[in-house]
């Protein structure tokens, strides 16, 4: 206690000696009903803080001169008039309401220790902010205690007078903003602590929380919540509650996000600032109302969700979930989609596993950076084929890369060079199989057989298949397979793509021109026109050129250009000789009869004869091998035979 309540205990103390009390039963009040403070009949004395020794019905309420003013759990307690308190403790299951009546101010005094103790239940409903005497006058919440504000008093007061300072808050404790009657309740972001964060709104009609003592602004810093954030009450009125954070950190969510039925949080755009406004979500995220974004932006680096826990988390929920940028920074544990989610700008792999689990992650961005990836993975093997990745890719050119992976060790990503067309939204899943290829695809294609020529192929097949739909009417592409170590066949060393075809249920011949990395285990296939089901497989029974070829013998799409090949047979060089019309560059590949590229040049080329000089000397390949010719009105592919 200061000096002018010991001066008002002096008072006090001679006038519980003219009623007949000890001087110390003035030191020890405790609640015996729910009640006004002012109300006398709502207290107890004592001489002892066991209330043992000379127990008396109070014929004044406690102040600043009692030593202890306890409020026993079952009672509520409502300041309706001026007071000041001191040492003042809320048991559990007790509550203690700063009522909103024009005559009340509560002052808290600074006496020794913690000057109000909540293990229960604080109301701030007060009209007016509370008097803390000095700067060391403190508050502080117990384990499972809750303080609920409803007025638009001072939130940063509560803040700055915590005992201890706001990071020690309990991680088990509440704080619940409340809307109630017309006031809007205010809330800090800036250096502010929270166990767990309710939001909540008792009125008759939704609450849009657009004023800005309502939102979460934070800008020298974001709020830290230790438990569970929940937007909206079951069985209360809906709210729409609003986060705008331009500081360089996220707020950060220790628990879960909950947006309750009816209700929506909206990361509101830091327009003026390129800071990180978003949340880093330690626990699951469970939308059953709306999680959405504000629209305008000057960086696309805000209004994040990221995943930073050190266990599983999950993404559920039956509402709307609108995001712009998620990112997956996980050292441990996984991210589990127990729903389908749509991005709207990107997501990024920081680090750890994103686990589609039978749902679609839709990339709403035509962008080939709207995945970006450090170390991050994502894992599809859904045998029927459920775990996708949906990528709104139109009509934009460029590689997109679809960053699957089998394990944190086996990285295999699936990409697409679009070249041309338009070829819509491009779902691509897979999974691996067995040494016998088992299961076979059943959804959304079914797949009877892994037969080559009548024969079972699964010795010579890669132990994984993958699903590629488009929605586009056109679109011609480069697809590039790739598999792990470990689901390579045992008995093959050049594999080729093959696509599954319903009509003949069969698998067609390789197309031409592939290129296969053994040392990456990835297999490239240029200008694909038709997707499906796929699989790598040895090419052992047809050419892999995709077209009729003889010796010395061409294809010619306009016959404009002469072209010859000598000498042939060759050992370790050959000449293209060819005549041109106009100056123009002309391309020159070479490939093994398995379509195993060699050799690849763009060479510019003069009006009238030329001749340009091919070396295998470091190449392995013998046998027949092909030479493809294409220049500006001409194509034509060769096979040559090599000693």
């Amino acid at each position: 206690m200061n000096l002018l309540c010991k001066t008002i205990g002096l008072y006090f103390f001679m006038e519980i000696l003219s009623t007949g009390y000890s001087a110390a039963a003035t030191h020890y009040y405790r609640s015996v009903k729910s009640g006004f403070w002012k109300d006398a009949t709502s207290w107890e004395i004592a001489d002892d803080a066991t209330f043992t020794i000379n127990v008396f019905n109070a014929t004044s309420p406690p102040d600043c001169t009692s030593e202890i003013i306890l409020i026993k759990s079952g009672h509520v307690i409502t300041i309706d008039q001026s007071v000041t308190i001191d040492e003042t403790v809320v048991e559990i299951g007790a509550m203690l309401i700063y009522g909103n009546y024009s005559s009340s101010v509560l002052s808290v005094n600074d006496g020794i220790g913690i000057d109000l103790q909540i293990n229960g239940t604080i109301e701030d409903s007060g009209p007016f902010n509370i008097n803390w005497s000095t700067i060391q006058s403190s508050w502080a919440l117990g384990m499972s205690a809750t303080m609920i504000r409803i007025r638009s008093t001072s939130a940063a007061l509560w803040r700055d007078h915590y005992e201890g300072g706001m990071s020690t808050i309990p991680v088990g404790s509440t704080w619940i903003i409340r809307k109630q009657g017309a006031d809007n309740p205010s809330i800090s972001a800036i250096n502010s602590y929270y166990g767990n964060l309710k939001i909540e709104n008792t009125t008759s009609a939704f609450w849009n929380a657009t004023v800005v003592g309502s939102k979460f602004i934070g800008t020298a810093s974001a709020a830290v919540i230790k438990g569970t954030m929940e937007i909206g009450a079951l069985g209360f009125y809906g709210v729409k509650f609003y986060s705008q954070n331009s500081a360089t950190n996220l707020i950060l969510i220790k628990g879960n996000l909950l947006v309750n039925q009816g209700s929506e949080i909206n990361l509101e755009d830091a327009s003026t600032t390129t800071g990180a406004s978003g949340i880093n979500l330690q626990g699951d995220l469970i939308v059953n109302g709306i999680l959405s974004y504000g629209i305008s932006d000057a960086s696309d680096n805000n209004r994040i969700i990221k995943f930073t826990g050190a266990t599983n988390q999950t993404i559920s929920g039956a509402g709307v979930l609108l995001m712009y940028n998620l990112v997956n920074d996980k050292l441990s544990g996984d991210l589990i989609l127990n729903r389908s989610i749509s991005i709207d700008n990107k997501v990024t792999l920081t680090n750890g596993k994103l686990d589609l689990n039978k749902n679609i992650l839709f990339l709403q961005n035509n962008s080939v950076e709207a995945i970006g990836r450090t170390n991050g993975w994502i894992r599809s093997e859904a045998t029927d084929n459920a775990s996708k990745v949906a990528w709104n890719i139109g009509s934009t050119n460029g590689v997109y890369e679809f960053p699957f992976g089998k394990n944190s060790i086996s990285y295999i990503p699936f990409s697409i060079y679009l070249t041309a067309g338009d070829i819509g939204i491009v779902s691509v899943s897979t999974y691996g199989t067995t040494t016998d290829n088992l299961p076979l695809p059943t959804i959304p294609q079914l797949v009877t057989n892994i037969d080559v020529n009548g024969i079972n192929n699964s010795a010579y097949t890669v132990d994984r298949f993958w699903q590629i739909d488009k929605t586009g009417t056109s679109g011609t592409a480069t697809l590039s397979f790739s598999y792990s170590s470990g689901e390579s066949p045992p008995h093959t060393s050049v594999l080729v793509g093959r696509r599954y075809t319903t009509v003949a249920n069969s698998w067609e011949s390789p197309a031409c021109c592939q290129i296969q990395d053994l040392t990456n285990c990835k297999v490239t296939i240029p200008n694909v026109l038709y997707f499906s089901t796929w699989t790598l497989m040895e090419k052992n029974d047809a050419l892999p050129l995709s077209m009729d070829v003889s010796n010395n013998q061409s294809n010619a799409l306009v016959e404009k250009t002469h072209v010859s090949i000598c000498p042939v047979p060759f050992r370790e060089t050959f000449f293209v000789n060819y005549s041109m019309e106009e100056k123009y560059a002309v391309s020159i590949e070479v490939y093994t009869s398995l379509g195993v590229k060699l050799f690849s040049k763009n060479v510019d080329s003069d009006k009238g004869d030329n001749c340009f000089e091919v070396n295998l000397s470091s190449e392995v390949a013998q046998g027949i091998i092909y030479v493809r010719f294409m220049g500006e009105k001409t194509a034509k592919t060769f096979t040559v035979l090599r000693e």
